[in-house]
Formats: structure tokens, C-alpha cells, sequence
């Protein structure tokens, strides 16, 4: 009998926590994505993949990869390959295509089985959560002792007192309920995406998967420093937001409210490199990098997040109109 020819080829990604090889086994191939086996972290990523695929298989959601199987000893999970490319040149109906994602998600959060799905990693289900998670992020650079960072952090410590003083100040319910969460892809966007050739987006990544504040999920797509959306765009799918989650009286206020906070997390998360655990993730994924000239470009993301948030150009997004 002859054996299926068998092929591995590693597939070269920019950012990543993992590493991802494309397996050709006769005419059919298989993504194969590998996560960190040394620690818990790269278990959970790999637990919270398995739980989103199937979950959205079983909705028959068709524009986010096919669960294949996994191997949890080895940290392995095999999906569908999807044969695409970056998602450049957004457009208006990748807006309206994610808009549909997220309105799918919030309505099967009352499926049989929705309930047993875990929180996001980092879910925000109240205003103390976000908080804490903003603080410990700037103390863990804070630590981390790199001289560039410290004027930046600095700012960011004064953005972050106004902001948390600003949110309190709000008049929002403390938590969260249940009822109130969604089903989060988490770091969702544009850049979390493969366009096929027949101009179709497919997404993918879903290591964060899990229930949220859909406040958190409105937040990072329009804050996220890995897409270029135009001005036009972020008010599209901020609307839509609203249209979606709009059962919840206070989205919109909760929205405004807790914004530059979200802005500061974005900020702390675009240097993580500065960190001996995000260098170690990139490493593991198969980053070969300049990690000084990384670091430098990392930094002047940061710095253009607090520019913005310190001149009100970061709340645009949210303008009506």
C-alpha cells in the first residue's frame, strides 16, 4: 500500500504565542498549532481554542476555521487551514462581516451549553477588574527597570489616576450580570484575520475566547494598534456595537466611561517585549527580532496611545455621526 505523502512546513507569523505549520497529507492540508508546553499559560491557550472552534461549529459559524482534533499532552490543536492573506485594505463590509460575528456570539450566549464556556482571559466584568488590570501592567514595567520606559510610564500613571477618578465618578452599576456578559473572541479584529482570494475574511486566534464585557470587546477593536480603520470605520462599528448590545441601558455610558481606561491597557499591553514573559512567547513562536530596535518601536506605539488620549483624539471613535 502506499503511503500518503506527509509534509510539515512552518508558517512564519508576525507577533504570535505559538508556532503554526501547515501539514499537507496527500491533497488535504491541516494548520497545526503548536503552544508553549513549559508552562500552564500554553495549556489554557490551547483549552480556550478547542472550547471557542467547537462552540462556533456547533452555530455553524463558517467564517472562522473547523475544529480538527486535539492533543493536549503535546499542546498540539489541528484546525482547518485557511488559505489567505493578510486583511489589508479594510472596507465597509468587513465592518458590517465582524459586526455579524459579534451579533452571533451575543445571541448564543443563551445556547444549551453557553454556560459551561469560560470567562475571556482577562475578562472585565467589572470596573475593579479593569482597574486592577491597568495597575498591575504599568507596576510589572514599572519593575521590569528600563530606564526608556520611565517618563512613559510616568504619563501613563498620571492618564491612568484622571481616568479611574473619571470612572468611578460615573453613575454605573459596580458588576456586571451574567445576563448583561457576552461570547468575546477577545483581541478581535482585523488583524486576527485571513482574506481569501475570493475577497472573504475568515477569523481566527481565538486563545482568549470566552465570556465578557462586550464594553471590553467594542473597546479593544477600536483601540487595537495592529489595525489601520479610518475614523468613518471605528464610528460604523461603534454604532453597530450599540445596535447589538443595546439590551443593556448602560453600554453607551459604560462605553465612554471606562474608554481611556481601556486606552491605558492598550498602551501597557504594546510593551509587553519590555518583559522577560513576552519575550519568552514571541521567542517560543519563532521570533527572531532585534529585540532593542523592537522595544523602540513598541515604545512610540505606547506613546502615541497616550498623545492621543491625553489630546481627546483617542474618544473620535465614539463621536456621533
Amino acid at each position: 500500500m502506499n503511503s500518503l505523502a506527509f509534509a510539515r512546513v512552518d508558517v512564519p507569523r508576525k507577533g504570535g504565542n505559538n508556532r503554526l505549520s501547515c501539514i499537507q497529507a496527500g491533497a488535504g492540508r491541516v494548520a497545526e498549532k503548536r503552544y508553549d508546553a513549559s508552562s500552564a499559560d500554553g495549556l489554557e491557550r490551547l483549552e480556550r481554542e478547542a472550547c471557542a472552534l467547537e462552540f462556533l461549529g456547533t452555530l455553524g459559524v463558517r467564517n472562522v476555521p473547523q475544529l480538527v482534533s486535539v492533543d493536549r499532552e503535546n499542546r498540539v490543536l489541528c484546525m482547518e487551514w485557511i488559505e489567505g492573506g493578510p486583511a489589508d485594505s479594510i472596507t465597509d463590509e468587513d465592518i458590517s462581516t465582524a459586526l455579524s460575528l459579534a451579533a452571533t456570539l451575543h445571541a448564543a450566549r443563551t445556547n444549551a451549553g453557553a454556560h459551561r464556556l469560560p470567562l475571556a482571559r482577562e475578562a472585565c466584568l467589572s470596573l475593579e477588574a479593569l482597574c486592577e488590570q491597568v495597575r498591575a501592567r504599568l507596576t510589572r514595567l514599572r519593575a521590569a527597570g528600563e530606564g526608556d520606559l520611565e517618563l512613559l510610564l510616568d504619563r501613563a500613571a498620571r492618564a491612568f489616576a484622571r481616568a479611574e477618578s473619571d470612572a468611578r465618578s460615573a453613575p454605573l452599576r459596580e458588576t456586571l450580570s451574567h445576563e448583561e456578559a457576552t461570547l468575546s473572541p477577545s483581541d478581535f479584529g482585523f488583524h486576527n484575520a485571513l482574506r481569501t482570494a475570493d475577497g472573504r475574511l475568515t477569523f481566527i486566534d481565538f486563545e482568549y475566547f470566552g465570556w465578557d464585557d462586550p464594553v471590553k470587546l467594542t473597546a479593544d477593536f477600536l483601540l487595537h494598534p495592529g489595525m489601520a480603520l479610518s475614523p468613518e470605520q471605528k464610528r460604523a462599528f461603534a454604532r453597530g456595537a450599540e445596535t447589538i448590545y443595546g439590551g443593556d441601558a448602560q453600554f453607551r455610558a459604560r462605553l465612554v466611561a471606562h474608554f481611556d481606561l481601556y486606552a491605558l491597557r492598550w498602551a501597557a499591553i504594546v510593551l509587553n517585549e519590555f518583559l522577560p514573559e513576552g519575550r519568552a512567547r514571541r521567542t517560543f513562536a519563532g521570533g527572531e527580532r532585534d529585540w532593542e530596535a523592537t522595544k523602540h518601536t513598541q515604545l512610540a506605539k505606547a506613546q502615541r496611545l497616550l498623545d492621543e488620549l491625553e489630546s481627546g483624539a483617542v474618544h473620535e471613535s465614539l463621536a456621533d455621526g
